[in-house]
């Protein structure tokens, strides 16, 4: 599998690497609610299952909110966008 890695990624990476929390991106404070709290639950390690059963919604609709995430925060994937949470303390 190849994944792209991003401008905002290699940022992410290289301030986690150096200790520096990143400057919260502006695009993450134009995430919907269920956005939000899903990226949360991205921060904790949940699958889609999970986080559907959390929020009391189908796996679908977790796809589609947790789809959005990457793009709307500029990070190249799910995973990266979790990390940018954790160390911007995103929190529950």
């Amino acid at each position: 599998m190849t994944v792209a890695v991003t401008r905002t990624d290699e940022r992410v990476l290289v301030q986690v690497r150096n200790g520096v929390p990143p400057v919260l991106p502006a695009a993450v404070t134009g995430l919907t609610g269920r956005e939000r709290e899903a990226l949360v639950m991205l921060r904790e390690g949940r699958s889609n299952p999970e986080v559907g059963r959390r929020l009391g919604i189908g796996v679908g609709a977790v796809k589609s909110h947790v789809g959005s995430i990457p793009e709307k925060t500029g990070c190249g994937s799910r995973v990266l966008a979790a990390v940018l949470a954790h160390q911007a303390g995103l929190m529950g």
